[in-house]
């Protein structure tokens, strides 16, 4: 197991692993830079086009994010699963 861990802490940014696991080490460093890149090209184009008006943009979503998202959006799920369950047994 110990052998394990220290193989995988030593994998590169953008490894399947890293992937499947949704940390922010899923995307390489030139990934991340193209990010902000155009995060900062959104933000300059909303401030030249007279900005207050109109909705900020929204950030590039980073692997992290994503993977919360879906953590969330599962949870929720299961939350109206068992409530749709509970519900059957109820009328029953």
């Amino acid at each position: 197991m110990r052998k394990a861990s220290i193989l995988a802490a030593g994998l590169p940014a953008g490894a399947v692993t890293w992937q499947v696991a949704g940390v922010d080490s899923a995307w390489t460093t030139t990934d991340h830079l193209l990010a902000q890149v155009v995060d900062a090209l959104n933000g300059a184009n909303w401030q030249r086009a007279g900005g207050k008006d109109r909705d900020k943009p929204t950030p590039v979503p980073r692997p992290a994010e994503i993977h919360e998202a879906a953590a969330r959006q599962e949870r929720v799920l299961a939350r109206a699963k068992a409530f749709r369950d509970r519900q059957k047994v109820r009328s029953e």
